[in-house]
């Protein structure tokens, strides 16, 4: 079941996601993938309406019994790191490197 969630068809996203919750399948590897899905929230990743495929995935992932708060802040950090990196800037504090912000 992991590979169709690999998929960009939406209709194959949706009907993986809703069969996935509603068999509530716990495989490890499809906890991943949704995992990963949860991320997709931007206007590309539209599903139905105004809902994302990561809205989709999140509500997948609650109905596993996942902790999807905890997962917003672990992805949110992950995120900032990673944009964080992009500029140059590791998990060291230097005091003396530019203000990405004023850019």
């Amino acid at each position: 079941m992991r590979e169709y969630l690999d998929e960009k068809n939406p209709i194959v996203l949706y009907h993986t996601m809703r069969t996935s919750g509603d068999y509530l399948v716990y495989d490890e590897k499809v906890l991943e993938g949704l995992k990963e899905l949860s991320l997709h929230t931007s206007s590309a990743d539209k599903l139905l309406g105004y809902y994302k495929v990561g809205h989709l995935a999140m509500v997948t992932l609650k109905k596993l019994g996942e902790n999807i708060e905890e997962l917003a802040l672990n992805q949110g950090g992950k995120y900032v790191r990673e944009k964080l990196k992009e500029h140059g800037i590791d998990d060291v504090l230097d005091i003396k490197r530019e203000n990405i912000a004023k850019q």
